[in-house]
């Protein structure tokens, strides 16, 4: 699924063709079908309001739109493909040793055309041809084998006569043909005969023709070429982006891990105990907890551990949560970005379908990650994941989801949401502050209704281009005994959050999750129900909002003095959760690092700010 970045998943479905959302059984061997659309380009909001299944066991669900191309405009393949080139270093060596590869299965293939035969035509032919021979030359083994290559390499590329010979320092050239004739022989070769002269061709071929040729038409389309071989359909945006980064990582390094700056450094993954300091549930005392696992990153979290393993842990924090708690800590946000980009294939698989002519709807579903046995609570954990990609920026994808204008607009489920207060952490000099609002939620007959008591904060994350280009949602949901029940409503819980990343200049992804409780067992019947309801409203509400936000702050924009129409304006209709943010840039400007680079591109209005 999502990714990432992005992360796109191939599981397979056995269904037929059909209008309707309904579920189904995963199946490993069939493939999963891709509609065609016509002008779907982004995917729906916040994570499902959804019930839990009625079975005493961990599941997870990820739900996923999938977004097209408009008919496939190569000019927008061009423009996705140089804006992340621009993340990565590319290397000549390893695409000439990456030949012929098929990614989808990542395994060599002969039939594709390869890397070094295209690469051939564009590079000086006998520098490449002359690395690759050393290439090859390095990995043998046999004394006699090597020594033949050795005085092939001399006669084609060292001999003026020769017509491939290679523009090479004379000295170089000399003493290299000196070392061979007088020491290299069938019993012995010299294995760093050629290093000099490699690094001499190497540095000309990367300064110059390596150079002129990455940044070429020819390298862009050999890249669309290669990444869409790998799509069932040319119009799967979402696969696009995914291949595209399993490619240029295997010719290239990232230039900066998204991961790295912004991750669970709170967080630890112990198989067989409790989280050192357990997310989104800390309890009234966890000060000698937080102390022992400030050392963490998200790299340690993925290698430890499954994706099976850290929603379990995210479960057992939830049943032994402090559900009183109205702070918000970084730890709350760190744990909520692990699971988010928690890709674990064998975590999210699809089990349900809904077709229209913008989208296409996937549902993923793990049902062995076994049963939680504690004393205290013993009910289901039910996940939600659901992921896709906006025409938009992440800005303006932020508002769509923070402006109360929009909120029934995006989530047509919620029939009310009513500001309650704002909090922010006393106890650190720059504490993360959080809006809390009671959302009312529309149920189908018989159910009733569901309210939740919800605090909302942002901050802002690592991107791409590794600037602070991303946002994260947190979405956390409290007992609060003060504030009566809605007549006629039945109090759920509801933890989550969403994480907006910067794909590209055009294009936005989101990723939401969610864990929610609706205060009761929901037959199975009502469960698919609710699953049915959401059908694509959310996904063309979000597209809708986004298009009326946009046009609104265009209009805020030209009002205001000293800011372009280019400038970003934050909505006054937050109930506060803008400033959030504006929080959180405070608290980040005041113990900035030399390496931080914030995107000052947004702007609050007057009425919405204060605090200051």
């Amino acid at each position: 699924m999502s990714a990432s970045s992005s992360n796109h998943s191939k599981t397979s479905l056995k269904t037929t063709q059909s209008s309707s959302m309904r579920i189904i059984q995963p199946s490993s061997s069939s493939s999963s079908s891709h509609e065609d659309h016509q002008e779907n380009k982004s995917v729906s909001s916040s994570a499902p309001l959804m019930s839990s299944s009625p079975n005493n066991s961990i599941n997870s669900i990820v739900v996923t739109y999938k977004p097209v191309m408009c008919g496939g405009p190569y000019e927008m393949l061009v423009n996705i493909v140089l804006d992340r080139l621009k993340t990565f270093s590319i290397d000549l060596e390893k695409i000439m040793l990456l030949g012929g590869y098929d990614l989808k299965s990542c395994s060599t293939n002969n039939t594709t055309t390869t890397s070094n035969e295209f690469l051939k035509r564009e590079l000086n032919l006998s520098s490449l041809e002359f690395l690759i021979r050393i290439a090859e030359f390095n990995k043998m083994k046999d004394p006699l084998t090597r020594f033949q290559q050795s005085q092939m390499i001399i006669d084609a590329f060292f001999r003026e006569e020769s017509d491939s010979q290679i523009n090479l320092n004379n000295n170089i050239r000399e003493i290299v043909i000196a070392k061979f004739y007088n020491y290299a022989s069938e019993e012995f070769v010299d294995p760093n005969l050629f290093d000099n002269a490699k690094v001499d061709v190497s540095i000309q071929l990367k300064s110059d023709n390596f150079l002129r040729f990455t940044q070429s038409k020819q390298f862009t389309d050999h890249i669309i070429s290669v990444v869409t071989e790998c799509l069932e359909s040319a119009k799967d945006l979402e696969g696009f982006y995914h291949y595209l980064d399993i490619y240029l990582s295997m010719i290239g390094e990232k230039k900066n891990a998204r991961m790295q700056d912004s991750s669970a450094r709170n967080f630890i993954v112990d198989e067989e105990n409790q989280p050192s300091s357990p997310p989104l549930a800390t309890t009234s005392d966890t000060s000698s907890q937080n102390s022992d696992s400030a050392s963490a990153t998200s790299s340690d979290v993925k290698s430890s551990s499954s994706g099976s393993a850290i929603v379990e842990r995210f479960a057992r924090a939830l049943l032994f949560a402090d559900t009183t708690r109205k702070i918000v800590k970084e730890e709350d946000f760190e744990m909520l970005k692990v699971i988010i980009q928690s890709n674990d294939e064998n975590l999210w698989k699809c089990i349900t379908s809904s077709k229209d002519k913008d989208s296409t709807c996937f549902a993923s579903y793990k049902s062995d990650l076994g049963k939680l046995k504690l004393d205290k609570k013993k009910r289901t954990i039910q996940l939600f994941k659901e992921t896709g990609i906006l025409n938009a920026t992440p800005e303006e994808v932020l508002t769509a989801l923070i402006d109360s204008r929009y909120y029934s607009m995006v989530e047509n489920q919620i029939i009310s949401t009513d500001f309650l207060e704002f909090i922010e952490d006393d106890e650190e000099e720059d504490g993360l502050g959080v809006s809390y609002s009671r959302s009312v939620v529309k149920m189908p007959w018989p159910l009733s209704n569901r309210e939740f008591i919800l605090g909302s904060s942002v901050r802002r994350e690592i991107g791409i281009d590794s600037t602070e280009s991303d946002f994260l949602i947190l979405r956390r949901g409290i007992e609060n005994s003060k504030v009566p029940i809605t007549k006629g409503c039945v109090r759920g819980r509801y933890i989550g959050g969403i994480l907006i990343e910067k794909l590209s200049d055009i294009h936005t992804r989101y990723t939401a999750m969610a864990f929610i409780d609706l205060g009761g067992i929901v037959p199975l019947s009502l469960w698919n129900k609710l699953t049915s309801m959401r059908g694509n409203q959310s996904f063309l509400g979000l597209k809708k909002a986004i298009e009326m936000s946009r046009e609104a702050a265009k209009k805020r924009v030209v009002n205001l003095i000293n800011m372009t129409t280019e400038s970003f304006v934050v909505p006054t209709n937050t109930n506060r959760i803008a400033d959030t943010i504006k929080l959180y840039d405070r608290r980040m400007s005041r113990a900035a690092s030399p390496e931080r680079r914030t995107i000052s591109n947004l702007y609050f209005d007057a009425d919405e700010i204060n605090f200051m």
